[in-house]
């Protein structure tokens, strides 16, 4: 027993020798600002000591220590690890963690421990409280006095016109008037009735042979005026025409015609030629 509970004080001082502050030697792209700017990664908790001022790990600029995290065996909430996140009364911090934790659990707690003090400087200021929740709404006050009248303004502009109105009823028939003067009368004007022009010339034929047509037009020389006849009819004129009743045959139809004879007579002669080496074959047989 006595060997056992010797071997959990030492574990216990080497953890605690280990949460002391360490010199921190950069390793690329690591340098001052990103030292600055850590704060707590991977278990390491890392402070910047400015040139000039005390430095909590000797002559280094860059300081770590180890941050050691403990389950919290109690049931705590979100609420209650924010509202206890810095616990100087126990040296205790707790955090709240929803994903991964570091401890095994929501809300887990580590050791801090106080800093040294010196007369020469004076440590960061703490960490700022949460707002507490509003207060319930009070009562409203008394109405107050009322108050005096102002001067009367100027007077406005004037405003835009109204929309017009709907009219109104028909009057009275009025007394009838002197007789007028007795009217010259008005002539007029005659009638003109349209005319047409003439018929043109009929033109060329649109076919030399077989069947064509031709073209002849008109034109309207007085139109017509004051309700006058109109003129009827079209502005040109349609007839067959042709210059040769059949049209000639063409090169390629002689063509064809004439090799279409000559296929015929050389089948008429191949076929008689044949008829007649059928005769000269066949015997002849005289009667009994």
């Amino acid at each position: 027993r006595r060997g056992g509970r010797q071997q959990r004080r030492w574990v216990w001082v080497r953890r605690r020798r280990d949460h002391s502050w360490k010199c921190h030697n950069y390793i690329k792209p690591q340098n001052d600002a990103w030292c600055s700017t850590a704060g707590e990664q991977q278990l390491w908790e890392y402070k910047f000591n400015a040139v000039g001022g005390p430095s909590s790990c000797g002559s280094c600029r860059c300081c770590r220590r180890k941050v050691m995290w403990h389950c919290d065996k109690g049931i705590r909430e979100l609420s209650w690890c924010l509202r206890n996140y810095l616990n100087v009364g126990q040296g205790m911090q707790y955090s709240y963690f929803s994903g991964a934790t570091p401890c095994g659990c929501k809300c887990c707690k580590k050791r801090v421990l106080p800093a040294k003090s010196s007369s020469k400087s004076r440590g960061p200021p703490g960490l700022k409280g949460r707002r507490g929740p509003f207060g319930p709404r009070g009562l409203p006050g008394p109405p107050g006095p009322p108050g005096f009248n102002g001067s009367l303004g100027a007077w406005g502009d004037p405003g835009e016109p109204g929309p017009q109105g709907k009219p109104g009823r028909r009057g009275e028939r009025g007394i009838p008037g002197d007789a007028g003067r007795d009217g010259k009368q008005r002539k007029l004007p005659a009638q003109v009735d349209c005319l047409w022009s003439p018929w043109n010339d009929w033109q060329d034929c649109s076919a030399t042979c077989g069947r064509g047509h031709t073209r002849r037009e008109r034109g309207i020389l007085v139109s017509a005026e004051d309700d006058g006849y109109p003129c009827i009819g079209l502005t040109y004129s349609y007839k067959v025409c042709s210059l040769l009743s059949t049209c000639p045959p063409s090169l390629d139809e002689l063509v064809a015609a004439r090799r279409a004879n000559r296929s015929n007579a050389t089948n008429r002669t191949s076929g008689a030629a044949a008829a007649a080496a059928d005769k000269s074959s066949t015997p002849t047989v005289a009667a009994p």
